[in-house]
C-alpha cells in the first residue's frame, strides 16, 4: 500500500459513492469505493478472517480515477486495488475469468494481416497506424476505415505493421501481471523507433505508454506518438465546414479526461464549428465519468459494465441531447453495446465517424 491511509476510507461517509462505474452499474453500495478499501483494509488486519475475499473486490474497478478525483483526501482507491491485483497475480490467485482480460493475440494478429489486405499499401509506411486490441476486436473493417480517414484528412503516407505488436499491454496491467504488461511496453518501443510516428488508436493506450515512461528508469529514444482523437479534431478546425445538426454531448473518457489532457476541450467540437449545438454532460471536466468499459471491468462482469454505460446515455438524454460523441472508439463501441435494446437513448458515434461525417458533409456526399 502507498502513505495514504486506507483508515480514512473506512471512517468516511462514503462522498465517493456515486462516482463509482461499478456502483453505477450494480446499483449495490457494496462495490463503493469506500466498501473496496474497508475490505482490504480489514483484510491487511485479520488476514485469516473469512467472508469477502481480496480478489472479490480487487477487479471491481475500471481504475478511472473519479473516486480519488472527488475525494476530499486524494485516496488513491484505484492504484490500492490494482497493487492488490499485482499481489494476487504474483501468488497465483488471479480468479480464471480475470484471466479473460488478456486477449487472444494470434487472433488479433490475422485481423491486423486482414486490414493491411483491405487497406492494399504495398510500401513501408513512415507513420504507422497502431490500432491496439480494442479496435483490432472490432474488425479489420474499422482499422481501414480509420487509415481511409487519415488520409482524407491529409495523412497520406500512414499504414500498419503487420508485424508490429497488437496490444500495447495495458490488459495484463488490469490482470495483474505488471511485468508482462512493461515488457510488452518495451516491445512497443522496440518495434515502432523505426517509424517517424505513431498513430494511437485509443487514449486507453496512450494512457499505458504515458504511464510506462514515466515509471522506467531508462533512458532511450521513445517513438513520437500522436492521439488519434487529437489528429482527428485538428482537421476539423475550419468554421466554414457545414454543421452537423445534433444536440451532441461529448465524452472525452475517463483516460483523457483525469489522465492524459484534463483541461483540454477541442476547439472544433465547441458550438459552431462542426457541431450545431453542443450539450454539457451533467458530470463533465476532470469529474468525466467512466463508461464501464476500463481496466478489464468489461470482462470482469460485463452486465454491470453495460449497465453503467446505460446510465451515462440516460444522463446525456437527460441534458437534450440525441447523440454522444466519443473520442475513445472502444468507449463509443461498449456504449453501442450497452444502447442494444435502448432505442430511446441518444445515438452513438466516435471521433472516426464523426470525421467521416464532416468530411463528407463538406464535399456534398450527405445531406
Amino acid at each position: 500500500m502507498t502513505h495514504h491511509d486506507t483508515t480514512t476510507c473506512v471512517f468516511c461517509p462514503d462522498l465517493c459513492l456515486y462516482s463509482c462505474p461499478t456502483v453505477r452499474g450494480s446499483g449495490n453500495s457494496s462495490s463503493s469505493p469506500f466498501a473496496k478499501v474497508s475490505v482490504l483494509h480489514w483484510l491487511n488486519r485479520f488476514p485469516d478472517s473469512s467472508g469477502t475475499k481480496a480478489e472479490d473486490v480487487a477487479y471491481l474497478c475500471t481504475n478511472c480515477g473519479l473516486c480519488t478525483e472527488v475525494c476530499l483526501h486524494d485516496q488513491p482507491v484505484g492504484q490500492w486495488l490494482f497493487e492488490k491485483r499485482q499481489e494476487l497475480f504474483s501468488e497465483r490467485k488471479v480468479p480464471a475469468q480475470a484471466l479473460r482480460m488478456c486477449p487472444d493475440e494470434d487472433s488479433l494478429r490475422q485481423t491486423l494481416v486482414e486490414s493491411a489486405e483491405l487497406i492494399n499499401s504495398s510500401k513501408t509506411p513512415s507513420i504507422v497506424f497502431f490500432p491496439g486490441c480494442d479496435m483490432l476486436k472490432q474488425g479489420p473493417e474499422k482499422v481501414a476505415q480509420v487509415v481511409e480517414v487519415l488520409d482524407r484528412v491529409g495523412i497520406h503516407d500512414v499504414g500498419l505493421d503487420v508485424d508490429g505488436p497488437v496490444c500495447c499491454g495495458a490488459p495484463w496491467r488490469d490482470v495483474g501481471d505488471e511485468a508482462g504488461f512493461l515488457s510488452r511496453i518495451a516491445t512497443w518501443h522496440r518495434r515502432f523507433e523505426r517509424f517517424e510516428g505513431v498513430v494511437v488508436a485509443e487514449p486507453r493506450c496512450s494512457r499505458a505508454l504515458k504511464d510506462a515512461s514515466v515509471e522506467s528508469s531508462r533512458k532511450r529514444r521513445y517513438p513520437q506518438t500522436f492521439q488519434l482523437w487529437k489528429v482527428l479534431t485538428r482537421s476539423l478546425r475550419s468554421p466554414s465546414r457545414k454543421k452537423i445538426p445534433h444536440v451532441v454531448s461529448l465524452h472525452k473518457s475517463c483516460h483523457i479526461a483525469r489522465h492524459l489532457e484534463p483541461h483540454i476541450m477541442p476547439e472544433c467540437l465547441s458550438e459552431g464549428f462542426v457541431i450545431e449545438r453542443t450539450q454539457e454532460n451533467v458530470f463533465s471536466g476532470r469529474q468525466e465519468q467512466c463508461c464501464g468499459h476500463a481496466g478489464g471491468f468489461s470482462e470482469w462482469a460485463e452486465e454491470n459494465a453495460l449497465r453503467a454505460g446505460e446510465v451515462l446515455m440516460e444522463e446525456a438524454s437527460s441534458t437534450g441531447a440525441d447523440q454522444i460523441l466519443s473520442l475513445a472508439p472502444a468507449c463509443a463501441h461498449h456504449l453501442r453495446r450497452a444502447r442494444a435494446n435502448r432505442t430511446d437513448l441518444p445515438d452513438i458515434i466516435d471521433i472516426v465517424e464523426f470525421t467521416q461525417k464532416a468530411l463528407d458533409a463538406g464535399t456534398g456526399k450527405q445531406e
